[in-house]
């Protein structure tokens, strides 16, 4: 198709979704290893002072959805199913990371130091590593000791893997609640950037009016908090996308999403003008 900015504003493309990218399979997928390697030394240590069950897990995965956006917008991946991807491996990641981090913690962070007496400490030290457990055989044990839940119940065996497979499940699906919002911003595969708003505010009703005419929409009587946002790529190369939302006589939200050609982009400038040199005359502004 030819440049969207010149067919008329009902054959408008949607937004992109970002076509697929080696480069961004692999940013992604090491960015989101790193991320899960990261939040997960921060869940080893925050567990040290607070960790209530249900909610932990999701504020681990709360953390790593926002740092997957902001992973996303750096390096401008637009391709929805690699962000997917990329998060759903950060938040396995953070799962998994954090009881190796614990492991660390007990039997090589915080190791009793050596005194040293008729052996020497290099013998000592090599003694001590005999006796610690490798990282399946520290899992082997934490599932056989059992797990406390609420009250008093501890989760024992196969449940205490359940538990754990529960944890992470929770983790993914906070992690994936936060990106999806963020996908929901146009992409543009021509200059390969992220939308971003380069105007926004409230607005009165006739100026609103001649916004949802460009979308053939009217608004119904009795609206109020009406607000536009304009969002367009860094390079300017596709069509601005407009939206209005605003509440009726009930306090419910509608929003209208819609691109605007030169024409269109033309047309809405001017309404936003007209209102920004508003003065005295707003009885006159009112009956256009």
């Amino acid at each position: 198709m030819a440049n969207p900015q010149q067919h008329p504003l009902d054959q408008l493309p949607a937004a992109s979704g970002g076509q697929f990218t080696w480069v961004g399979l692999v940013v992604g997928g090491l960015g989101g290893l790193i991320i899960g390697l990261l939040w997960a030394w921060w869940a080893e240590v925050a567990q040290n002072f607070v960790a209530p069950m249900i909610l932990f897990p999701m504020l681990i995965g709360i953390g790593v959805g926002i740092t997957l956006v902001g992973l996303a917008r750096i390096a401008q991946i637009g391709h929805r199913p690699t962000i997917v991807f990329s998060v759903v491996l950060a938040a396995c990641m953070a799962s998994v990371a954090q009881h190796y981090f614990i492991y660390l913690d007990v039997y090589y962070w915080h190791r009793p130091p050596v005194v040293t007496g008729q052996s020497t400490v290099q013998n000592l030290s090599a003694a001590i590593d005999l006796i610690i457990p490798s990282f399946c055989d520290y899992i082997k044990a934490q599932v056989n000791r059992g797990r406390p839940l609420f009250f008093e119940y501890r989760a024992q065996g196969g449940m205490v893997w359940l538990t754990w497979a529960i944890d992470g499940l929770l983790t993914i699906i906070a992690a994936v609640a936060v990106i999806i919002p963020a996908m929901s911003t146009p992409y543009c595969d021509r200059c390969r950037s992220w939308y971003r708003v380069t105007r926004n505010g409230k607005i009165d009703l006739p100026t609103a009016e001649q916004l949802a005419k460009l979308a053939n929409v009217v608004l119904p009587e009795g609206t109020r908090s009406r607000r536009y946002r304009l969002s367009n790529c860094h390079g300017g190369c596709s069509p601005t996308c407009c939206e209005l939302s605003w509440e009726d006589a009930g306090g419910r939200l509608s929003i209208i999403q819609y691109w605007l050609d030169t024409d269109g982009r033309s047309q809405v400038a001017a309404a936003l003008d007209g209102v920004a040199s508003e003065t005295d005359e707003e009885e006159c502004a009112n009956d256009k």
